[in-house]
């Protein structure tokens, strides 16, 4: 029986109620094992055991597969190979990735929000991409609430709740793009995959802003040769 986890993003809401449960619906009548988590960021953060225990499953419903791939590894381990992403694609599309077919409609009883975590924390803190972090130490140094630490091992999430709720700077200043808030919405910062600062079409086209500086630097170089004494 295939195992799926699926986060409800109970905190910030980024995943509608109704998406999921019309996949919890299709799964459990496909007869897969699908256990619906509240929240998977309040989830590494606290129970890490729990989270760790599911690494096992087949496939997670929840954010950006590069942030669950790193709420995993706090836990310290691989997260499960099938990542999909109920905050960018459509309900039918994840349907399809795991073969439940077509979405069945859902009562409006079934769309209500699971209960709340224990604690009342928001679990609003940093998801460090191991893969492109360098080591550097700047978050270490640039955090003032001192959630990083850092040891022979490279830089860590110690203190996830001492970080400040919606503050994503640390993330902003990191020179490897290796800092996620998984919660926030802006890219990367919230796990999607970081790309290459593409040039400028009207820069880069012939006669654009980057042919007319170059004529400007060449013209600068004749000047000042033509300044220089026989």
């Amino acid at each position: 029986m295939a195992k799926i986890i699926v986060c409800s993003c109970r905190e910030y809401g980024h995943v509608p109620a109704e998406n999921l449960a019309r996949l919890a619906a299709a799964a459990q009548a496909a007869g897969y094992d699908i256990e619906l988590l509240d929240d998977l960021c309040h989830c590494a953060a606290k129970d890490s055991a729990r989270l760790a225990g599911l690494a096992m499953a087949d496939a997670v419903v929840a954010c950006h597969p590069r942030a669950v791939r790193g709420l995993f590894a706090r836990c310290g381990c691989a997260a499960p190979l099938q990542l999909l992403n109920a905050r960018c694609d459509t309900p039918q599309s994840i349907a399809d990735a795991l073969g439940l077919g077509e979405l069945p409609d859902v009562s409006p009883a079934a769309t209500a929000a699971p209960p709340a975590a224990a604690d009342a924390w928001i679990a609003w803190y940093p998801v460090l991409d191991y893969g492109r972090c360098v080591n550097c130490g700047k978050c270490v140094d640039f955090c003032m609430f001192g959630v990083y630490t850092r040891d022979e091992r490279g830089v860590h999430v110690t203190q996830p709740d001492a970080c400040k709720t919606n503050c994503p700077a640390c993330a902003r200043m990191c020179p490897a793009r290796a800092i996620m808030f998984p919660k926030i919405q802006e890219e990367p910062i919230n796990g999607a995959e970081p790309v290459a600062a593409a040039k400028s079409a009207a820069a880069s086209r012939p006669g654009g802003l980057m042919d007319t500086l170059r004529s400007r630097n060449a013209v600068k170089k004749r000047l000042f040769k033509d300044d220089k004494p026989s």
